[in-house]
This record gives C-alpha cells, sequence and structure tokens, in this order.
C-alpha cells in the first residue's frame, strides 16, 4: 500500500523546524547564562569570582532557589542537601569553591529539574 506523499510546504516546514528548536535552546540558555551571572555575583561575597558553602547560606541563596525551583522553597534539609549537592557535584577543582560556570549549570539543573516534574505531572 502506497503511503501518502508529503508536501513540499510540510518538508519546508519540517526541516525549519530543528533550526528553530535549536534557536530557542541557544536563547534560553543565554538569558539563565545572564541570570545566573548577576546571581552568582550578588552572592560572591568576596569578590573573587568563587563561592564558598557559607556564600550559599544566606537569604541571597534562599532567593535564588525560589526562583529555581518555581516559587516553592524548601525545608532547610532539602536546602542543605541542595547545597551538598552543589558543592560537591560542581566543584571540580577540589578547593571547597564553586565556580561561576559550576553555579550556572547547578541552577539550570535546578530548573530543568522543575520543568521535568511538571512537565510529567501534566502526562
Amino acid at each position: 500500500q502506497d503511503l501518502p506523499r508529503i508536501s513540499e510546504k510540510h518538508l519546508a516546514v519540517a526541516s525549519e523546524a530543528p533550526a528553530a528548536w535549536r534557536e530557542l535552546v541557544r536563547k534560553k540558555g543565554l538569558i539563565h547564562r545572564d541570570w545566573a551571572k548577576s546571581r552568582f555575583d550578588a552572592l560572591d561575597a568576596a569578590g573573587d569570582g568563587a563561592l564558598r558553602r557559607g556564600d550559599l547560606a544566606g537569604a541571597e541563596f534562599a532567593r535564588v532557589l525560589l526562583e529555581c525551583l518555581g516559587h516553592t522553597l524548601p525545608d532547610q534539609e532539602d536546602v542543605e542537601t541542595l547545597i551538598d549537592a552543589a558543592m560537591r557535584g560542581a566543584n571540580v577543582e577540589g578547593d571547597g569553591t564553586l565556580a561561576r560556570e559550576d553555579f550556572e549549570a547547578f541552577t539550570w539543573r535546578l530548573k530543568r529539574m522543575v520543568a521535568d516534574t511538571d512537565f510529567e505531572a501534566c502526562q
């Protein structure tokens, strides 16, 4: 049995979709990078481009978590777990600090975790 032919118009739209999707993801990444940089700078008490555990214990980090987690702040035990994860998972150099790029990746994962959870809840 012959399958229906796909029109040239539909082929053109389908070929543009991946490029449009990549551009959307690129823009979202740039927006997040700028957002993460501003939050990192606000948290970087020493101004040396590195966050320490103490930088993540205050009200400013709580605001970052609120923004990442959809305006629902986890309880203190979960906050400590998130701080542990940030410091352990992103501390590649082993110096006990979190670089801006690591902070950016950590906050991106937090935001994606919420988006993935919301998506699954809608299914």
